[in-house]
């Protein structure tokens, strides 16, 4: 970059000691700042939102102070048009006719939690998890955009941007979990693929098409989102056990349909694929002569099968 090409600024002319927290650009090239006070030893904290028109006299357009708690979490969308702060939950929507933040209020706003937040690419959509429960919100709305998905241990969360050429659905949601990343539909819910051992820090390229993930000390892993549903679809041992709240035995299929059932003494110890670490003496499953559907009865021990008819034959010429 040429040093005439660069716009140099102090948006903090007041005299007020402030320190730059988050920032984004709207679609407009308006540049979006929130900063807090420094050196704030109460438990509020005065920061301030502000929107500024960068031009050679650059100006702000905007400017909306805030006392939250100190311990707050921000979170400032992609495109600039939102921000949603949590600990109070504070939602505020840029209005470009009014050149001003309005306060705007979400379906199920308790459910805003801090931790694991996650704007989609182009800012409308929000998604966040509280106790297992990961929410989806529509930014410009403040609706759900669909059923709480339940999932345990989540430690990461990616949104994808629209996915208009795409046979899997509108939109994406990658939820990190134990071991695991997986992908639902926002909307419906659906379960589309699984992988294993990715990275918690997740983003979407581009159209939507790939999942970069990264972990320490590893190298960033770049997943083709079409080529792990298809290996979801195919996958030969591609079965999960219902939830422990629902689980009667059954082992069901990527969209719960009916594969066998476990007797209770092995659920405890029943291997799953991909598992990593194996204690105690575990329950496996040999699915190479699986049948399923009308194809059941070729599980019939023939043998047995014949014996049976043979002493249903006997008993019929006795009663005879």
């Amino acid at each position: 970059m040429h040093l005439e090409n660069r716009l140099s600024f102090d948006p903090w002319s007041k005299g007020r000691l402030l320190s730059v927290w988050t920032a984004a650009f709207q679609t407009c090239n308006d540049l979006v700042i929130y900063a807090k006070l420094q050196d704030d030893d109460s438990d509020e904290i005065s920061g301030l939102l502000q929107v500024w028109k960068l031009k050679d006299d650059s100006e702000c357009t905007s400017s909306l102070d805030i006392n939250i708690n100190k311990y707050s979490k921000i979170f400032l969308a992609p495109d600039g048009l939102t921000v949603i702060f949590i600990d109070p939950v504070l939602c505020y929507s840029w209005n470009h006719e009014t050149a001003q933040f309005d306060r705007i209020h979400f379906t199920d706003e308790a459910h805003l939690f801090w931790h694991y937040g996650a704007y989609s690419p182009d800012g409308k959509l929000f998604a966040c998890c509280k106790d297992s429960d990961v929410r989806v919100w529509d930014t410009r709305t403040g609706q759900l955009c669909g059923k709480p998905i339940t999932m345990p241990s989540v430690n990461g969360i990616a949104l994808s941007p629209t996915l208009n050429d795409q046979s899997l659905g509108d939109r994406l949601i990658a939820i990190h979990h134990g071991n695991t990343v997986t992908l639902f539909d926002v909307y419906t819910g659906h379960l589309y693929a699984q992988c294993w051992n990715p990275g918690r820090l997740m983003a979407f390229i581009g159209d939507g098409t790939k999942l970069a993930s990264y972990r320490d000390y590893h190298p960033i892993r770049i997943h083709d989102i079409v080529d792990l549903a298809a290996k979801h679809r195919n996958a030969i041992h591609g079965y999960e056990p219902v939830p422990q709240d629902m689980n009667d035995g059954s082992v069901v299929g990527q969209d719960y349909e009916l594969l066998f059932w476990v007797p209770l003494e092995h659920r405890k110890d029943l291997c799953l694929p991909h598992v990593e670490m194996i204690r105690g003496r575990p329950t496996k499953v040999d699915l190479s002569r699986f049948r399923y559907s009308s194809k059941w009865t070729e599980c019939i021990d023939q043998g047995w099968l014949k014996e049976l008819e043979e002493s249903g034959k006997r008993m019929a010429r006795l009663l005879e």
